[in-house]
């Protein structure tokens, strides 16, 4: 009897222990890898069945920079991701979606990928031909160098909004008739300068900021970028008012002879 019952328990014991134990996960329903490419990252879906997948990717230590592609895999096994930071580490996920409102993960032996670093060749200068910023110089590239362009003078990069790969840094006014240089910086690769020279012609009339003198005859004083070589001269028109008001408009004139080459001629009206 005594042997009975400690069958019965060991058989409860058993019950309560299988009762227990968690379910065995079913191994992972696809899988992928990943591979650094010119301009970004290259998914490569593995052992997997077709169907549609999203592609989760975000810069390293920036969540809030995340982005999501959705692949359809039926057709091809690899997609691309470009226009990513050079020299920056990625984190990426791929989920299989399998029709019913749920997402699989797939499995990989990595989930963390550095891009390439990128070279001197990567990057045009399109100032001369880009509307995007005036009086601005314009760099394009298939990276993403929004967060790598710098100069001495801590100028921030804007982006142009009618292409998202140039982005365009606007000289200081002091600049202007200079050598502006740019430094291309990303991650822990080596960084390499651009240079290029800031003629005359990046000298927006409106940036010029004169000092009109309450009295007659007029006298304007003007601030001009200390590098150019320009002369300026004015004219004005106008009439007394009440023998106390005046209403003169003055059109100032700027000249200049830029590298003994190029001459210019521009000017801008100034109420007194």
């Amino acid at each position: 009897m005594a042997g009975l019952c400690g069958v019965q328990v060991l058989l409860l014991w058993a019950g309560v222990t299988l009762a227990n134990t968690p379910p065995v996960s079913p191994p992972p329903l696809c899988s992928y890898t990943v591979t650094p490419i010119k301009f970004g990252l290259q998914i490569d879906i593995t052992s997997s069945p077709p169907g549609l997948y999203a592609i989760k990717i975000n810069e390293v230590g920036q969540q809030e920079t995340g982005k999501t592609f959705n692949a359809d895999f039926g057709q091809t096994s690899s997609h691309d991701i470009t226009h990513l930071k050079p020299c920056t580490e990625y984190e990426h996920h791929v989920m299989f979606n399998d029709g019913t409102d749920g997402q699989t993960p797939c499995s990989s032996t990595e989930h963390k990928t550095r891009t390439f670093s990128m070279s001197e060749s990567d990057i045009k200068d399109v100032s001369n031909t880009s509307p995007c910023v005036p009086g601005s110089v314009c760099y394009w590239s298939e990276w993403d160098i929004s967060s790598s362009m710098s100069t001495s003078d801590h100028i921030t990069a804007q982006s142009c909004t009618s292409d998202s790969k140039i982005f365009c840094i606007k000289p200081a006014f002091n600049d202007i008739c200079s050598d502006l240089t740019t430094t291309f910086t990303s991650g822990n690769c080596s960084p390499f300068n651009l240079t290029r020279i800031i003629p005359v012609g990046f000298l927006i009339p409106s940036d010029i900021r004169p000092t009109v003198q309450s009295k007659l005859p007029a006298e304007i004083d003007t601030t001009l970028p200390s590098q150019c070589h320009l002369t300026t001269d004015y004219t004005c028109q106008g009439k007394w008012r009440d023998k106390k008001y005046r209403d003169f408009v003055c059109h100032q004139h700027y000249e200049w002879i830029y590298m003994k080459i190029l001459k210019g001629r521009m000017h801008r009206e100034i109420t007194l």
